[in-house]
Order: C-alpha cells, then structure tokens, then sequence
C-alpha cells in the first residue's frame, strides 16, 4: 500500500479505489509489464512476452527502463524496484507522454527527461512512499482534475505546470526544490490531514488555492521557499480557509477568504506586496513588513512587525491582540469602520487612527512609543501611555488616561474622563482641550518644557482637580450649572467663567453678594470673571446678574467647593436640592467617598450595584436631617464598574422623591 498511515480505513477505500481504476484500465486497454532487469524501452527483452508497448498501453515497471527520445502510453505504474530514466543524460530533451495516470513507487530521474500527462481523462499523478522523483518539467495539458500526492522520497520535476488544470490531494503532498504552477488546488478535500509542504526554494504559483475548512493540517513552506505571482496573467493569487507553516514567504499579492490562520512567519522575500483578507485573519506567528487590508476580525497572537493594516469596509471589526507579544505595524488604519476590542489592546512604535475604537467589557489600551488619532469609547476603561506616545486630532468618550500623555492636536472629551498621569504639549504648540462631561485631574498638566506652550481648557460639564494644573487659561463655558472641585493642595492657574448671555451690563455675584475687582479677581462687571489661581479659598455659588435692555437676567450657577467634602465651605446653611456627588477618588483603590445633600429630613437608602444591575452592598437604609454628608465605603469586590444609586423621600404628604445614580470604578 503506497500510503504510509495505517489504519486509515478512508485512506484504504482510496487506495481500493485506486486499484479498481487500474484493474478496469488494464482490462480497456493492454496491461504491458517489464522484466525486473528492464533496459530500453523500445527493446523486446524489456518486457516479458517480448511485446514492446504501444502508445494505448497501459504500462507496469518492475525494473530500471531508459526511455527514447518521445515515449508514450496510456498509463505508467513504476514499482519500487523500477525506474525510468532518458537514454542519455545531457542536454537533448527526451518527452514522456502519458495520456492517464502516473504512479511512480520508485524513481523518475534525469534533468532533460520532460513528462506531459493528461487529455481527455482525468488522471492522477501519485509519487508513493518509495518514489524518487528528479526530472525536468513536468506537464498537465488539460483542463481536467486530477488527483495527486507526493509522499515518497523526493518529488522534485525542475517545475510542475499545470497552468489550466486542478490537482486534488490524495494524500499528503510534497514539493522539493521545484516550482509548481496551477489554476487550482483542492487540498484535504478527499480526506483529512492532508499536508502541504514546499521544501529547498520551492515556489508555489496558483491561481485558487481551496483548503477543507475542517483539515488543519495546511501548508508548510521551508528553507526560503514561497509563494508568487498567478500562473494566469492578470490574476491574483486566492486562498479559501487556508492555514499557513513554516516561513512563509510573499512575492505577489494574494487574497484570502474565508478563515486565514497564520502559525508560522511571514515576510516578503523579494519586495513589498499588499495582502487582502476577505474573512477573519490570526496571526499565531510572526508577521514582518507586509501590507495588510483586513475585511474581517482581526487576531494577532505572536509577533508583528512593521508595514500596514488597513481595516477596510463599513462593518464593524473586532481586534484581539495577545499583550505579551509585540503588535507594531508601522500603521493601523480604520479610515470608515468601527473596532471593537475583544482582549485587552496593545501598540507599540504604530501610527493608530481609527474612524470609532470601542473598549469593550474590561478591555484596556496600552500605547508604546505609538500615537492614536480617531475616536474611542472607552467604557470607563484605562488608556495607558507610555515611551514618548502621543494623541492626534482625537475624541474620547468615558476614559481613564494614565502614564504619561503627549498632545499634538486638539482634543476632545466626553462623559466621565480622568487624568490619572500627565498631560503635556507634545511639541512646541498649543492646543485646546474640551470636555463636554466631568473631566477630572490627578495627575498632572504640563507646559511644553520651560516655554509658554501649553493648553487651553473649555470645560463644558464639570470639572475636579486634585493634582497639578499649569496650563493656559481654563474656561468654563457650559450653559448649565457647572460644578467645580478642587482639592484643598491644589489650584486651578487661570480660571475663566463665561456668563454665557449678552447684555448691557454685567455684575458677578457670589453667594449672592457681588463681586469686585482685586487680589485675584478681575472681570467682576465684564462679561466674564477671571479668577487667577482658584482654590478652596473661593469656594461657593457664582453666577452673573445681567442687565438687558433694562431686564434682569441670571447666568448658570457655578459651584466651587473642596473635592474631598463635596459641600461649600459654610456648612451652616441648609442645601437648597438634593444632590448625589460624584465619588472621590474615581478610580479608587482600597475606598472612596460618596458625598449627596438633602434639603430636607429624608429617608434615604443608598445601594451599590455591579454592571449586570444586581446588588453588591447597602451603604445606607436611615431616616436622615437636612444638610450635607458623606460616606466612605471600602468594597471587597473584584475590579470593575460599579453604580451607586440613592433614593430620597421626605416626610411630607405627598412626599419629595429624589433618585439619582452615577458609576465608579474600582481597581485592584
């Protein structure tokens, strides 16, 4: 049995069905058999009977044959005590004409020995377990399928042409330091674990490669081999649910569909090429300086390094990428789809710009020496930045920033975002930074070195600092109340508040009691107040009464308080609302402070709920009195969002109901 696994009861059917095929050939045409001494093919002491075989004849080698300048049969089944090599080893070509199949189990040699199979039958071309196959090219001139393997010793025509035809494993097949050339490839479709190997600079040129989705066995290639350019001009190579061994290496383009799996490396020998996946694409090895354009999910769990990814399409992709190995193409692009995240992310040393990046569930992004321009929604995940990295022209959208945070284009935030490194012009510039949400600092806001360079803050939503802020100018521009905390160490260098509203006149208030100019106030009757270095020693209400065409009009409420308290430094008065603070710090590790106030005596309950809206702890559940308060609470919870949730009822009838909920991060 030419086939080297045992027990393969699919393999033996094949091999019956093999032998079916030359028993009924044999029976059609003349079965012709040498002596096990052979000679030449066109002497009558080669064979037994002394009848020497004509064209039609279906021919069995036994022993070592040497063939005439132009030979031709049927068929040719070479024993593994036969051969078949040209009468004269040199450079005149001598041509074997086999019009169905060839099934060498011993040796084909000689480098000027041409073989042309194939014709209005389609044959098979096997080189079993003992073939050793050496000759010069080898020929399929039809359009048919044919059947084929190479799992003997060597297989090795100088190239394998079957521009126009389709070879369909048999069994596992070998290419040895040959070219091989074909429309089309069926590999594992009979039966699984058929592999593919190219061997010693072998080239595969194939116009459709089509591998069985439920074989993962695949194609190796080794020792400088490769795949090139289509044997069809104008066409590019296609592989379908193909997995890809060894050193793979690229000198065309290529299209792959279906399910793509990389274990091996893979790199361009002889020049850039582009790459396009249709279907998902993994990468489970190394992928070097190659251009990608990614139709489907991505995967990359091994090395990659240099060239381009290109997310392309309007459908949505998701990106997994294993951490603890190296993601650094020099550019990854999303120009028109979304990425959702499936792992935690990484880059390192890549230009990112992404149209929309999605965080999911507990993902977080890690920049090394990478710069990000796009949008991304992060889901109250970390963005960690670290060796020089920076942030394009960008918006983001509830989002944790730690490390050290380089700029060199606007910005822009919303929903709940926090600082927890520092923040620097990226080169000698300035550029504005919006937040249209809570944006709070706990790191650090820098100039560009010594210079004046630095940023430009218009705060929308509220604002906390409880770190270092040094910047150009920081404006509260919201049309509602604004809250400003700040921690009793810390201040806000320049701090503008706009009225927000034309008029004729304009006079700040503060508690009520107008404002004037001095110390550190100016802008107290202009249109907007400037309040150099604010701190807790300015802490209270302001807002701007304004004249208009004789009517008197009112600003927002601007509040300025201590972060940590969350209450005006003059607790004697009783709160006019009832309201529900956001938690200090945010993230925290090991507790936090949940301040709220109630304008009246309440019954309030205060729960903490994980993402999934189920109750983690009952902070509070009392009668309470008026006034402001506080509560620490120090969780035994994995890391994770969280939300608290307070209710109010007071004592009248019918009773004031407050409900409010904010989230909040805790990290281990």
């Amino acid at each position: 049995m030419f086939y080297k696994e045992k027990g393969d009861i699919m393999k033996y059917k094949l091999y019956l069905l093999i032998t079916v095929l030359i028993l009924f050939a044999e029976i059609t045409f003349g079965q012709v058999e040498t002596t096990l001494t052979g000679g030449p093919w066109t002497s009558p002491s080669t064979w037994k009977d002394g009848v020497v075989p004509a064209p039609g004849d279906n021919v069995l080698i036994r022993g070592p044959v040497t063939l005439d300048l132009i030979t031709i049969a049927n068929s040719i089944q070479i024993t593994n005590t036969g051969s078949l090599v040209p009468e004269n080893i040199g450079i005149t070509t001598y041509k074997l004409n086999i019009a169905n199949y060839l099934w060498n189990d011993g040796t084909i040699n000689g480098y000027n020995l041409e073989l042309f199979i194939g014709g209005s039958i389609a044959g098979s071309i096997y080189n079993s377990a003992n073939g050793n196959w050496n000759s010069g090219d080898l020929h399929i001139v039809d359009t048919l399928s044919h059947a084929f393997l190479s799992e003997g010793v060597w297989f090795s025509p100088s190239n394998f042409r079957a521009d126009s035809a389709t070879l369909v494993s048999a069994g596992n097949i070998e290419i040895d330091s040959s070219s091989l050339y074909a429309r089309k490839i069926v590999l594992g479709n009979n039966l699984q674990y058929e592999k593919m190997t190219f061997d010693h600079n072998s080239v595969l040129h194939v116009e459709e490669f089509i591998n069985n989705s439920s074989d993962t066995t695949g194609i190796e290639f080794r020792n400088n081999s490769y795949i090139s350019i289509s044997p069809i001009s104008g066409t590019t190579p296609r592989f379908t649910d193909v997995i890809l061994k060894g050193d793979v290496g690229i000198s065309t383009n290529i299209f792959f569909y279906g399910n793509t799996s990389l274990y091996g490396n893979m790199y361009y020998p002889y020049g850039g090429y582009s790459i396009t996946s249709i279907g998902p694409f993994q990468n489970n090895g190394e992928i070097v300086d190659l251009y990608f354009s990614v139709y489907g999910n991505l995967i990359n769990n091994g090395n990659w390094t240099g060239g381009t990814i290109n997310m392309v399409g309007i459908s949505n992709h998701i990106l997994e990428i294993d951490t603890s190995y190296s993601f650094a193409p020099d550019v990854f692009r999303s120009d028109s789809s979304t990425i959702l995240s499936n792992s935690n992310l990484r880059f390192d040393n890549a230009d990112v710009v992404i149209k929309t990046l999605i965080l999911q569930n507990t993902n977080n992004l890690t920049l090394n020496n990478s710069r990000f321009s796009g949008t991304l929604e992060g889901n109250g995940n970390k963005i960690t930045m670290n060796n020089n990295s920076n942030l394009g022209a960008s918006s983001f959208e509830n989002v944790i920033f730690s490390g050290n945070v380089g700029v060199d284009a606007d910005i822009l935030f919303y929903g709940n975002c926090y600082l927890n490194g520092n923040i620097y012009p990226q080169y000698n510039s300035t550029h504005k930074i919006t937040s249209n949400g809570l944006f709070q600092n706990n790191g650090e806001i820098k100039r560009y070195g010594t210079t004046g360079w630095g940023f430009t803050f218009d705060i929308s939503g509220n604002l906390e600092n409880t770190g270092i802020w040094n910047s150009n100018g920081t404006s509260l521009i919201g049309s509602s109340d604004q809250h400003l905390g700040i921690k009793d160490t810390s201040s806000i260098d320049i701090l503008r508040i706009y009225a927000n509203r034309g008029g004729n006149s304009f006079q700040w208030m503060l508690n009520g009691s107008p404002l004037s100019n001095g110390g550190k106030i100016s802008g107290a009757t202009a249109q907007t107040l400037i309040i150099q270095d604010a701190n807790v020693s300015e802490s209270g209400t302001y807002s701007c009464q304004i004249d208009s065409s004789g009517n008197t009009l009112y600003s927002r409420n601007i509040l300025i308080n201590n972060i940590v308290t969350k209450v005006d430094e003059d607790q004697s008065q009783t709160p006019d609302n009832f309201v529900l603070y956001q938690n200090y710090p945010n993230p925290f590790n090991p507790g936090t402070i949940i301040n709220y106030q109630l304008p009246v005596p309440s019954n309030v309950s205060l729960i903490v709920y994980d993402i999934l809206g189920r109750s983690v702890e009952e902070l509070i559940n009392s009668e309470q009195s008026a006034g402001y308060h506080k509560i620490n609470w120090n969780p035994k919870v994995s890391t994770g969002v969280y939300f608290y949730r307070i209710t109010a009822a007071s004592a009248d009838n019918p009773p004031i109901r407050f409900s409010q909920t904010r989230k909040l991060l805790f990290i281990k």
